[in-house]
């Protein structure tokens, strides 16, 4: 009796100790839960913690846990994606967490608010791409809050693994991460290579022409970039020679330019570029790829608008590759995600209104027989079933062209060449044959009215239309008369912008921004935003 009159204060004190242990978590859960709901955000806050009771998921007594810290770490390092690192106001986080219980639990709102911001920036964009003149592919955007309680739900070991994972998975992804950090190191040691100038004369320097400034200066800009090696003896400084003008090809070939080593105005700007400048393009295109998101699947098509490319992909593999002339700089492409439902075999073309007022009224009123010489038929636009109308008929000076349908028939005239491939959109973009196909040797292909034109047009047919015979489609296009297939199964198309991407070995290529959308972009992510913390009345006193 009296050894257990001695053990009962011990029980005792055993299990106050016991219910001590449940009452705080307990109490904590409370606490969080009742500083969360008088929070701006209390609906999106209760979705993440009450699924785990309301625990505090990143912040514990003694501060951060393994996922608070991952999550830290993350942050701390999200300058490598292109982001800002002082947009989630980590210090503010970390000042509380060192505080007392109630200063721990803000701590956790606060990262958990600053995560979900931190979750959608890399996983979907810093910038909703309609807020400026890109929309972005239609991907629908998902819900950073799953995702985060996802990572939270990781092992331990694994929760930075586990923040990494949010980013874009992609090759392109990666590319471009790599090398922004490259550039963003070079930028700590040099502001500016060797600047190109100008040359006196032609308009372009070529390989064999001497300059005694421009060739100097060129040598030494590709010797700093690493293009070309040094301290070879040049017999003539002032030559063009064959192994700079070799680098000359290479650098070209890396900055979407048409390698033909001549120096002219769009060689020039590529190679009196910054770091700087080079940094802040990869930044802006890495932003584009989180809005594609997460690796695409199945069979696609891919137009880059600013590489002058269409890639066809099916089973993660590019099965087909060709150049493709898009909209000039006053008739720009947009961007945009659909789905190639039909093709249309000897399309007939009715003329845009916008192209018949500004391109063909002008023509037609210098010469009525612009009409016939490019093939087009006249139309009673207020009347069904009419047929062609002499255009000689029509005074076009004092005529409204808006009153009149401008029709190209099927034919070797008609714009869109043999095949339209409908993609159903709010712009009336499609893609199309040509049958000028010249501008598909040039490097630079911007000079549609905003429409596609693809240059193999047959082959994107038979990729698009896999179970229709080879035959059934050279049937209807020795028809002569318009033919539709539909497609069977419709094939995604998405109408991309990239100023920086891989090109088909995989290499990075930095282009141009012929549209100049790279700066309007970059202005927009770097625009202040509201910081991430809650006011003093949402998160108690």
């Amino acid at each position: 009796m009296r050894f257990a009159s001695l053990l009962r204060p011990v029980a005792v004190w055993l299990v106050l100790v016991g219910v001590l242990a449940w009452v705080q978590p307990a109490q904590a859960a409370a606490d969080l839960q009742r500083r969360a709901a008088t929070a701006e955000d209390a609906a999106t806050l209760d979705r993440f913690y009450a699924p785990r009771g309301w625990e505090p998921a990143w912040i514990e007594a003694t501060g951060p846990n393994e996922w608070g810290q991952a999550a830290l770490n993350a942050i701390a390092q999200s300058d490598a994606d292109g982001l800002d690192p002082q947009r989630y106001h980590t210090a503010e986080i970390m000042l509380r967490a060192k505080g007392d219980a109630t200063a721990r639990l803000d701590a956790d709102l606060l990262l958990t608010r600053a995560l979900l911001r931190y979750t959608n920036d890399l996983r979907f964009g810093q910038v909703a791409p309609g807020a400026i003149d890109e929309r972005g592919p239609d991907v629908e955007v998902g819900d950073p809050v799953p995702l985060l309680a996802g990572v939270r739900m990781a092992p331990r070991d694994q929760a930075a693994a586990a923040f990494a994972s949010l980013a874009p998975q992609t090759a392109e992804y990666r590319a471009l991460k790599r090398a922004l950090g490259i550039y963003r190191t070079i930028t700590k040691t040099t502001a500016s290579w060797p600047q190109v100038p100008s040359i006196t004369g032609p308009t372009a320097l070529k390989p064999g022409q001497h300059d005694a400034v421009a060739v100097p200066a060129l040598r030494e800009r590709m010797i700093a970039g690493g293009w070309h090696a040094n301290g070879q003896v040049i017999a003539e400084p002032d030559l063009y020679d064959d192994a700079l003008a070799e680098a000359v090809m290479d650098f070209q070939q890396k900055h979407g330019i048409d390698a033909d080593g001549a120096i002219g105005k769009n060689t020039r700007a590529a190679l009196n570029a910054t770091p700087a400048d080079r940094a802040k393009q990869i930044a802006v295109n890495l932003e584009r790829a989180r809005w594609l998101g997460p690796e695409l699947k199945g069979r696609h098509v891919l137009v880059n608008i600013g590489s002058f490319w269409l890639t066809a992909i099916e089973d993660g593999k590019t099965v087909l590759q060709m150049p493709v002339v898009v909209g000039a700089a006053y008739r720009q492409t947009p961007t945009f995600s659909s789905k190639i439902t039909a093709l249309v075999v000897n399309p007939r073309w009715t003329v845009p209104r916008t192209i018949a007022v500004k391109d063909i009224l002008p023509k037609v009123r210098q010469d009525p027989g612009y009409m016939q010489v490019r093939g087009l038929e006249v139309y009673d636009g207020r009347e069904t079933g009419g047929g062609p109308i002499d255009p000689y008929e029509i005074d076009w000076k004092r005529a409204s062209i808006l009153r009149y349908r401008l029709v190209h028939p099927p034919g070797p005239k008609n714009p869109l060449g043999r095949f339209k491939f409908v993609i159903p959109n709010t712009d009336d973009i499609y893609l199309h044959d040509t049958p000028e196909t010249a501008k598909f040797q040039r490097d630079l292909r911007f000079f549609s009215s905003g429409c596609v034109r693809v240059g193999d047009a047959r082959a994107l047919a038979s990729f698009v239309l896999p179970t229709v015979q080879p035959n059934k489609i050279d049937e209807a296009l020795n028809l002569g008369s318009t033919v539709t297939i539909s497609a069977a199964h419709p094939v995604p198309v998405h109408l991309i912008y990239r100023t920086a991407w891989l090109d088909e070995t995989g290499n990075l290529v930095l282009g141009q921004d012929f549209y100049g959308r790279d700066s309007r972009l970059l202005q927009a992510v770097e625009r202040p935003r509201a910081p991430v913390r809650a006011r003093t009345a949402a998160i108690g006193n």
